[in-house]
């Protein structure tokens, strides 16, 4: 089972992001809700697979969040999500690092059914 660690300060998304992952994928969320929570359990747990965070936080932001990250793991998948489209600044620092953005709302499972395994259909 892969591990996906949230970081968003809106506890309904993390809430809505980490059921969304453990109903439709093979995945166990992790969840934070500042980049420095996030910090600290990604580098006290390397058995996350893949990062999801939010881009603006009350706390920081997911691009400060990816360079402390990137210290430590220069390949993790990170995907940045967003109410708004990142500045020119912030869009050469996600190619820099290799980082997908996505644009709020989206489809999580239209979004990661490459990257995930789906659970079997219960019906």
């Amino acid at each position: 089972m892969k591990t996906i660690l949230i970081v968003d300060d809106d506890a309904g998304l993390r809430n809505f992001f980490e059921r969304a992952f453990r109903r439709n994928f093979d995945v166990e969320g992790l969840t934070a809700q500042s980049g420095e929570e996030a910090y600290n359990i990604f580098a006290e747990n390397w058995s996350i697979d893949y990062i999801l965070a939010d881009n603006s936080m009350a706390n920081g932001t997911g691009i400060e969040l990816i360079e402390g990250i990137r210290d430590y793991d220069a390949d993790i998948p990170i995907t940045l999500m967003g109410g708004a489209n990142p500045t020119l600044k912030e869009q050469e620092l996600l190619k820099k690092h290799n980082v997908r953005f996505l644009l709020k709302p989206f489809d999580v499972v239209k979004e990661f059914e490459g990257i995930f395994e789906r659970r079997p259909n219960e019906n």
